[in-house]
This record gives C-alpha cells, sequence and structure tokens, in this order.
C-alpha cells in the first residue's frame, strides 16, 4: 500500500503512532522518536535507484544522529530538582512574605 507524501496522510499516520504508543504504553520519548523516523521515511519522496535512495537517508540519519548526540553532550538535559525550598504549605509562604 502506497500514501503520496501529503499533509492529511502523515497526520493521520502521527495519530495512528500516537495511538499505538498509548496502547503499548510507551512514554513520550518513544513517541517522538516514533514522530521522527515517520517524517524521514514519509516526507522526502524520492525517484531513482533504490540502493542510492537508501545510501543517501543512511548517511542523512547518521549525520542526524551525530549531531543530536553533539548536542546533547555540549547542552545536557538538566536533572535536579528545584532551586531552593520555599515551605511545606501555602501558610507558610504567607508567613514568609508578612501576609
Amino acid at each position: 500500500m502506497y500514501f503520496p507524501g501529503n499533509v492529511a496522510a502523515f497526520g493521520v499516520a502521527v495519530f495512528v503512532i500516537g495511538l499505538l504508543c498509548t496502547a503499548l504504553k510507551m512514554d513520550r520519548g518513544a513517541y517522538r522518536h516514533a514522530g521522527f523516523t515517520l517524517a524521514i521515511v514519509m516526507l522526502v519522496p524520492r525517484v531513482g535507484n533504490v540502493w542510492v535512495i537508501a545510501t543517501h537517508r543512511f548517511f542523512e540519519v547518521s549525520i542526524g544522529v551525530v549531531v543530536g548526540l553533539g548536542l546533547s553532550a555540549a547542552w545536557p538535559e538538566r536533572t535536579g530538582g528545584p532551586a531552593e525550598k520555599t515551605g511545606d504549605s501555602v501558610a507558610d509562604l504567607g508567613a514568609e512574605h508578612g501576609t
């Protein structure tokens, strides 16, 4: 079955991927990566020798992975909590501000 690269088909495919990830109880990261993969495969239609297309797509994805890993290493995700704890209750917050 072949669907041409258009917005409606892409939207339906993203929705189906969302339903599938929800049904399998996957986290948002899995849904995000599935969407990236769908965009790479579906939104760049090519005409020509399938081996040349596959080789180009392999290098495109490989470059994307290397750039993504480099950016992740340069700017790691923050995993710490809040900068400071202000209190345990709303009443404590009012007492700190003199109300």
